[in-house]
């Protein structure tokens, strides 16, 4: 069977999908309205990606299956704009976030509105960043924590301060990659033996003990698995 590798692209509000030619789109993902996936980018299958009135902007970068993308328009410009070298896991959820480069969000984790995730943080599996909330640069959110507010504070499950924290309005202005601090994190320097979110993906693809990189084009990164 041969099957379209670009994906479910749907026009809305007078904006269709944009996918660069490097790109590879799953058949099976689906991008609505003002959606822009960039070189080299992965999405893979049962993706959601939904600009709803906003955009969402992709870089080179790897959105796992069933992860979702979700813009919104409704109370001002929400965009979804996601830096190079991220690695969204399965069924994570980002609704109109901003996400820096080298960016590690876990399976089933979500980001809120006008949330900001710095260079290099990590988001553990099941952890929810709260509305507005500022994570610095390679911070770690620990699995099943919320993270709230800026500067940064965690609750754990169960935390009896947690639906108050939760509940509270947030009149902070959103934080914008733009203005942040955007200093590409030491370990995802050239020449460093980390392992940054892409070459994550390709270890589960490439041969047993095959030397294998992300393949960025401006990622240092080399590792042998």
């Amino acid at each position: 069977m041969i099957a379209e590798t670009r994906g479910i692209r749907i026009r809305h509000r007078g904006h269709e999908p944009q996918i660069h030619p490097t790109a590879y789109v799953a058949p099976t993902a689906t991008l609505v309205g003002d959606v822009r996936v960039g070189a080299r980018a992965r999405v893979m299958y049962g993706a959601v990606l939904d600009a709803e009135g906003s955009r969402i902007e992709v870089g080179e970068t790897v959105i796992c299956e069933n992860a979702v993308l979700r813009g919104s328009a409704v109370a001002g410009d929400q965009p979804v704009l996601v830096d190079d070298h991220v690695f969204v896991g399965p069924h994570a959820t980002l609704l109109g976030c901003e996400v820096g480069r080298c960016v590690y969000v876990a399976t089933t984790a979500t980001v809120l509105q006008c949330a900001w995730l710095g260079a290099g943080a990590v988001v553990a599996v099941g952890a929810l960043v709260h509305a507005r909330t500022v994570v610095p640069d390679e911070y770690f959110v620990p699995p099943h924590t919320v993270a709230l507010d800026a500067p940064v504070r965690l609750l754990a499950p169960g935390d009896p301060g947690l639906a108050e924290a939760v509940g509270r309005p947030c009149l902070r202005p959103r934080p914008h990659l733009s203005t942040a601090p955007a200093q590409v994190p030491p370990l995802f320097r050239p020449g460093s033996n980390a392992v940054c979110s892409l070459l994550v993906w390709a270890a589960v693809r490439s041969p047993v003990s095959s030397p294998i990189s992300c393949g960025a084009s401006r990622c240092g990164c080399r590792a042998r698995r």
